[in-house]
């Protein structure tokens, strides 16, 4: 079957794990508003002068940012999940530092993230009428990788491999 599209289509999924490893909770992220999630990829390099003046630059990888879009619209269990996982990311408790695991696109368990939110702040509008509240808007989520990837990450959808969805977080 030909594609379209690189790396998946589905849902975007925070999975948190404690200090132990042990399994917290997932949290899928659906109905992104209509830029949805887009992925960006900063190149990291070191460009120095060698002792013959010439300039060498040594690629160290790619550091993701991904960017989640609820700017139109986002539901309450939505702003919930994603205060629940800002929370364990924030947590000074006795299982933490939590680690939160990105898995971009819920049809390609292959391609999982550490990461941690960039976010410098998070805006909270509210969708109104003179006589109504609607719901919130405003939100977009920004994360990073904490570790660097080597190559260019992206995979032919025709190629994801498969296997039993409800034991993956286990195997981690």
């Amino acid at each position: 079957m030909k594609f379209n599209y690189v790396n998946g289509w589905k849902n975007p999924r925070l999975t948190v794990y404690d200090r132990y490893n042990n399994f917290v909770g997932n949290y899928t992220f659906n109905e992104l508003n209509g830029e949805g999630m887009v992925e960006s990829h900063e190149e990291v390099v070191i460009q120095r002068e060698d002792l013959n003046k010439q300039m060498k630059e040594y690629f160290l990888g790619y550091r993701l940012h991904f960017t989640l879009y609820y700017n139109q619209f986002i539901n309450l269990d939505t702003l919930f999940k994603f205060k629940t996982v800002v929370d364990y990311q924030r947590s000074k408790s006795e299982l933490s530092p939590f680690k939160i695991y990105l898995t971009p696109n819920e049809d390609n368990l292959a391609r999982r993230f550490e990461v941690l939110f960039a976010n410098e702040n998070i805006e909270l509008g509210l969708i109104k009428t003179d006589f109504r509240a609607y719901g919130n808007k405003g939100v977009i989520l920004k994360l990073q990788t904490v570790n660097l990837e080597k190559a260019y990450p992206l995979f032919d959808p025709a190629n994801i491999p498969y296997f039993n969805f409800s034991s993956y977080h286990n195997k981690q």
